[in-house]
This record gives C-alpha cells, structure tokens and sequence, in this order.
C-alpha cells in the first residue's frame, strides 16, 4: 500500500514537471517559471525517502537512522525553498529582506540536514515542519494578492495552499500522541500540483486572449493616427516605431504571452501620454514623464536585449514640471546612435538628482561618444544633425527655463545629455 501511494505521488510529481516543462518550452517562456517544475523535482525527491509517508517512526525508541533520513529532510527543506522562490516570483514586492532572509536560512538549514547525526533527527523534522508552514503561508499570501490584484484564477493557488495548510495541524497532533499514520502532506501533493497546473494553464490562455485583443485595439488607433499627420508631427511620434512594436506584440502572442502582454500595456501607457495634444504646450509633472520613457524602454528591451537601461532616482520624485516628451526622445537618441561601434557592454542611465537651486535631469550612454569638432557645433547644431524631437526640446527648454539641453562627450567614453529644472517653493516662485 505504501510503495503504491508512495510511486503514485512520484509519478504525479514528475508528469507534472513534464507537462509544465513541455508547455512553457513551447511557448518560450521559461525564464518567468522555471521554479515550479523545480519544486515539482524537489518533492518527488523528498517523498521517495521512508519518512515522507511514516513520519512517527522517527519518535520510536529503536529507531535507526541512516543517510536516507538525512536526504528526507534536506529534500523536505529544498522543496519548502523552492516553493518561496516559486511563490516570490508572483509578485513584485515578493523579494523583501524576511523573504530572503527565509530562502537562505532554509538553504542552510537544508545542507546541516545532511550531516545532522541520527539523534538530532526528531528535533530537526520539527523545524523542518514549522519551515514548510511558513513557506505555505506565503505561498496563501501571494496567492491572495494576486487575486485580488491580477487574476480571479488564483482562487487555485489559495485553495492548493489552503490545504497543505490544513494537513498540518492534524499530522501535528498524530505526531505528537505517537499515533500511526500516512503523510497527509504526500496525500495532498498531487492536488497541490494539479491546481497549480490548472492555475497557470488558464492565466496563460486568458493572457493570449487578452494580448491579442488589445493588440487589435491598439492597431486600429494606430491606423487612425497615421492618417492624421498632424497628430504625428505634434508628438514627434514615427509610425514606424509603433508598426515595429506591433509586430514585436503579434510575435510574442504565439511565444511569449506574458511578454506580448507586458509590451502591450507599455505600449498604451506610451500613447496615451504621446497623444495628449492639451499638455504638449505646457508641462507635465516629473513623474508623468518618467512613466511614459518607462513605457518606452519596457518596449526597447525587448528589442534591445543587449542594452542595459537603469534608473537612478531620488527615493521621493521632487514635484517639479518639465516640458513633455522631454526625457523619452534623449533616449531614443542614445539607442539609435550610441552603439554603432558594436561595443558588448552597453547602457543607458537616467539620473535625477539635485544640485543647488535646482533639479538636474540627465541620460548619459557609455556608447562611442562624439569627437571634440562634432561635439562644438551643438546644441546649435541640432536641426542638421540629429533628431527633430532634441531640437524641439531643446526649444522648448530656452523658453521655458532661459536654458536648454547641456551635452557632454569623448570618444570612446559615451555621452551624457542633460537640463536642469528651476527648484519652485510653495508660493510657485523660483527659488
């Protein structure tokens, strides 16, 4: 009966893994959830050892324990890490310093199971137990936020971790009275993966429909705003670049559905601030700004896997406004000029940061760079050679501040293009 149960959760374990392994590999999206079918290995090794379905012969007076009662509880303790990590990976606030602090006690908690002698074994199978509570309710927890905040299918992660909870308290109580029985962890294993299978199967389906849908929205607007020329030449917006991204979106559907629904999302956010023609005369808050350029590079990165984009910001944005579309276009420029050398490691930063009386905002590349005579000409220069956005921000930025974009370069060291924004008190008086 043992060796039945015990070959069926195995069994379950392993086509599990598969299944998800064949699917995602499919659809190319295995670098978002490769720590479940890694979960589904550790459990299948811990639920091989003798203990998995016998736990209470551990408290037997005349118990022997061996090397296999060692890999019990080092797989037990894996299986309980794998399943944070796996867990963590749904939500973005998922990686805090109690959750990382958790996946590495739980690391080497695991490797001193190994060399742990035979009489330590009742005490460590009770740390191990209290280390797998905690990595259930958490799994409860993500499951629960997500939910409530993505999708309704994650009803089947809260159940699945509801009743590896629920199995706890009653193997406590067994284990406790010294009462014979079979792991109702082992019994619940296979529903756990299924429910998991289940979830994640369906938020895929439902992420293809909507991608596809949205996509099909966005093409036919973007149809209409390249009838209009107007609407193009206000925002400096090229028809190219959304075709591209379009085809990038319809590529992904068929690959990669969370990618094509990450990209689509940016891609709105990206027109719905480009097309805002009431603001286009004005200024917008810092952090609209910074929006729409994330928006921009979400898509960027995608296309361009080799460049490295970051962000160094204060960890309050200053409430200051700065002329729209003003940051986006200085990293267009960097991507479409920096790089021509072919050089291996490239990145574009955004910096904001004050000095003085005022707020410094400035994007600067570790690309090729300019000579000194090319570099003279600017920003003079800007209508014969480069784009026509940093002229127009440039503009913009003499209008608005009495000073305009600051360029600085060498050759080989990369260039850094900046402006500095006026530091306004609360009567709205420059400071």
């Amino acid at each position: 009966m043992h060796t039945l149960l015990r070959a069926f959760c195995v069994a379950a374990c392993i086509f599990t893994g598969l299944y998800y392994l064949l699917l995602f590999r499919f659809y190319n999206n295995l670098k978002k959830t490769l720590w479940f079918p890694v979960l589904c290995i550790t459990l299948a090794f811990s639920i091989i050892q003798q203990f998995a379905l016998t736990p209470y012969i551990i408290l037997r007076p005349n118990a022997n324990f061996g090397i296999t009662d060692n890999l019990f509880l080092f797989t037990f303790n894996l299986s309980s890490l794998t399943m944070n990590l796996y867990n963590g990976n749904m939500i973005s606030d998922g990686k805090n310093i109690y959750y990382k602090i958790f996946n590495y006690f739980t690391l080497a908690f695991s490797i001193v199971c190994m060399l742990l002698p035979g009489h330590l074994t009742a005490y460590a199978y009770v740390l191990t137990v209290i280390v797998s509570a905690i990595a259930y309710i958490y799994g409860l927890y993500a499951s629960f936020k997500m939910y409530n905040t993505v999708s309704k299918t994650y009803i089947y992660g809260l159940i699945s971790h509801t009743l590896l909870l629920t199995t706890l308290v009653p193997s406590i109580i067994l284990f406790i009275s010294h009462t014979e029985f079979i792991s109702f962890r082992v019994i619940v294993i296979p529903v756990y993966l299924g429910l998991n299978v289940l979830m994640l199967t369906l938020q895929y389906r439902q992420s293809i429909f909507r991608t596809k849908k949205l996509a099909d929205s966005l093409s036919a607007a973007i149809e209409k705003i390249n009838h209009s020329d107007n609407a193009l030449q206000c925002t400096q917006l090229k028809s190219d670049f959304l075709y591209r991204t379009l085809d990038l979106i319809k590529e992904k559907c068929d690959t990669d559905s969370f990618t094509a629904e990450e990209l689509t999302i940016a891609l709105s956010k990206f027109l719905r601030h480009t097309l805002n023609f009431q603001q286009l005369k004005g200024t917008v808050p810092l952090s609209n700004e910074l929006e729409l350029t994330k928006a921009f590079i979400t898509i960027e990165r995608e296309r361009h896997p080799d460049i490295t984009f970051k962000y160094e910001l204060p960890a309050e944005l200053p409430e200051i406004n700065i002329p729209p579309l003003s940051i986006q276009p200085l990293f267009e420029n960097s991507i479409e000029y920096a790089f021509s050398d072919g050089r291996k490691e490239k990145s574009i930063t955004l910096s904001v940061y004050k000095e003085a009386e005022h707020y410094k905002v400035e994007v600067y590349d570790n690309g090729k760079g300019m000579p000194p005579e090319e570099l003279a000409g600017l920003p003079d220069a800007f209508p014969y050679t480069a784009r026509v956005g940093l002229y127009s921000i440039n503009r913009r930025l003499i209008a608005l501040f009495g000073k305009g974009l600051d360029i600085k370069s060498a050759p080989e060291l990369g260039t850094s293009v900046s402006f500095t924004v006026p530091v306004v008190n609360e009567t709205g008086v420059t400071a």
